[in-house]
């Protein structure tokens, strides 16, 4: 998955047309709320990437995330 594959489909989860990049602060978007973290992490699970909610709910950036799924 290549990094615009990635920013693609997190958009797509977060359901919004903001601009997200990988210095997007998470607790700047409107939709990063617990539905969308348990989205999150159902997608991570579904490409055999071990995550918890209590792991992700650490997270400050989308980088992070991104860091988790072996793009950057």
């Amino acid at each position: 998955m290549t990094k615009e594959d990635f920013l693609s489909k997190f958009t797509d989860i977060l359901k919004t047309e903001d601009t997200i990049t990988l210095d997007t602060n998470l607790a700047d978007l409107e939709d990063w709320d617990s539905l969308t973290t348990m989205t999150t992490v159902s997608w991570l699970l579904e490409n055999k990437i071990n995550i918890t909610v209590k792991e992700i709910s650490t997270y400050k950036t989308v980088s992070e995330i991104a860091e988790k799924f072996g793009i950057i």
